[in-house]
């Protein structure tokens, strides 16, 4: 029998296992925030991210491509030579292209 004097335990139990539970869950909601900031800070770092290197080395293969003449490229193994290839602008390769499908007899 108890007395007045004694503690509830199961009013106590019951709060300590409600508030361990809302205790992890807040726990992980503040990981999941964070993480979600982390993210979107990271996203928004590549998304402005300046390749100066890049670029230039992209703007100078765009150059290659829109003029006709001659390139040469790097040996692929040590001791061959370098490779002459000849180049056009993809406009007239498509033009030169379309001259020789058309003119070709139709089978």
């Amino acid at each position: 029998m108890a007395r007045y004097d004694d503690l509830d335990t199961k009013s106590i139990a019951l709060t300590t296992v409600i508030s361990s539970i809302v205790l992890v869950v807040l726990i992980l909601a503040g990981r999941a925030f964070a993480y979600t900031l982390q993210n979107i800070a990271e996203e928004k770092q590549t998304s402005t991210a300046k390749y100066a290197v890049s670029d230039q080395e992209i703007a100078d293969q765009k150059a290659v491509l829109t003029k006709a003449g001659a390139v040469q490229d790097p040996p692929a193994n040590e001791g061959d030579k370098p490779v002459d290839r000849t180049v056009l602008p993809i406009e007239k390769a498509q033009q030169l292209i379309g001259k020789e499908l058309s003119t070709q007899p139709k089978t």
